[in-house]
């Protein structure tokens, strides 16, 4: 068998083509996400945090504070991992830069674990970032005033499909 061979094609007729084409089905159309981002994401995060301060408290740490503000400048990150998971080009990178530099007061370190996932589930949530020895590092942090943050971003497609973007950050002296 020589398929690359073109020599030992017959041609096909044109007209043939066009008519086996329009016998086909149509292709099923896909379903719209019906999943509400916003309100999964803030229950993710929720479970997180719980599961953050619940870590700490095995390490026998001190609890540490949650830090709305630096929350807040973590969200157009996850959007920007989104975006450049989509499309292979970076974004924003300088922006978020600026916006954990303006939330961590000098002399403070910032750290972070982003990472993706394709479902919802904070158990299965959970278990991975306590598999994580980067996870627990900014989780468990042993370095004097730390506050964590956790931000979700869900971005749900056709046929509820998830991605689902999670950073869990600490900042610290």
């Amino acid at each position: 068998w020589a398929l690359r061979d073109e020599g030992k094609w017959l041609p096909f007729d044109q007209g043939a083509i066009g008519a086996l084409a329009a016998t086909l089905p149509p292709a099923p159309a896909l379903c719209p996400p019906t999943v509400a981002e916003g309100p999964l994401a803030f229950a993710l995060e929720q479970c997180l945090r719980a599961e953050a301060l619940a870590w700490r408290e095995e390490a026998a740490l001190p609890e540490a504070p949650f830090d709305p503000r630096l929350e807040h400048s973590l969200a157009p990150a996850l959007a920007a991992y989104e975006s450049e998971r989509l499309t292979g080009r970076p974004f924003g990178a300088d922006d978020f830069r600026a916006a954990v530099r303006a939330c961590v007061p000098p002399g403070h370190s910032f750290s972070a674990f982003p990472f993706q996932v394709g479902h919802a589930s904070p158990a299965r949530l959970a278990a991975f970032l306590r598999a994580s020895a980067v996870a627990e590092g900014v989780v468990c942090s042993r370095r004097e005033a730390v506050s964590l943050a956790v931000r979700v971003r869900v971005f749900a497609y056709a046929e509820d499909v998830l991605a689902v973007w999670v950073i869990v950050a600490c900042r610290c002296a």
